[in-house]
């Protein structure tokens, strides 16, 4: 129950900034297959060394112009606060994708982050891949996990 309350939140997020978050996203690939990931798309991540799950929501612009990631970490019980990443580089070819974050500053860590991921779109319009978290200090732990989204709607809803 509270995963899906949390994803009901996730999906209900106000716009905290304009598409792009400022950073502008590369979407390499054939026209379909950039079209075809246009729209909302909205799920969960895992983090491995944990098992805590947080939700996320993806939106893409389906001419390859921008996309954006909507965070909202797992939680210790109190409201979590919403991240917005911008995509900084994403390569679709045949069903697959590979790229970055665009670097953030993580709220719990207090430091950049830099984020690849990869992934398959699958049979019924499902995402699901993996990712890698490196802080950019030479102290930092690297965190990963796996994600997975559905799509919500044909459109951003950004």
């Amino acid at each position: 129950m509270r995963r899906l309350v949390l994803l009901l939140a996730a999906l209900a997020l106000p716009a905290l900034a304009q598409p792009g978050v400022g950073v502008p996203s590369l979407i390499e690939g054939d026209a379909a297959d950039v079209a075809h990931l246009g729209g909302a798309w909205v799920g969960a991540y895992e983090l491995a060394d944990t098992g805590e799950v947080g939700t996320l929501r993806i939106d893409v612009d389906a001419e390859g112009a921008w996309a954006v990631v909507t965070l909202l970490p797992p939680s210790d019980g109190a409201v979590p606060t919403a991240v917005r990443l911008a995509v900084h580089h994403l390569q679709v070819e045949g069903g697959q994708l590979r790229g970055s974050l665009a670097r953030f500053q993580d709220p719990a860590w207090d430091i950049e982050i830099e984020t690849t991921v990869g992934g398959t779109l699958g049979p019924g319009d499902r995402l699901e891949g993996h990712f890698l978290s490196d802080g950019t200090t030479v102290d930092t732990i690297r965190r990963g996990g796996r994600w997975w989204a559905v799509r919500a709607a044909d459109r951003p809803t950004l």
